[in-house]
């Protein structure tokens, strides 16, 4: 996740810094570009997040078995 992350924070800065010529009457199709890293942002964030509980609860599981 971390190449993805970085490269799109990269681009979401590019875009940011288009609109600043603009501000604060950017081009609406510029805006609407720049509000697609942050979408993406938080739908990695749930996605590791639900990832990362799921490993957690597997191998609190698995530590807890007792093997005779």
């Amino acid at each position: 996740w971390r190449t993805p992350i970085l490269l799109g924070g990269v681009a979401w800065a590019i875009v940011l810094l288009a609109m600043l010529p603009g501000y604060p009457r950017s081009p609406a199709w510029l805006v609407l570009l720049s509000l697609i890293y942050p979408a993406y942002y938080v739908v990695a964030s749930f996605i590791c997040h639900y990832n990362s509980r799921r490993m957690l609860a597997g191998a609190s599981r698995e530590s807890a078995k007792i093997e005779p």
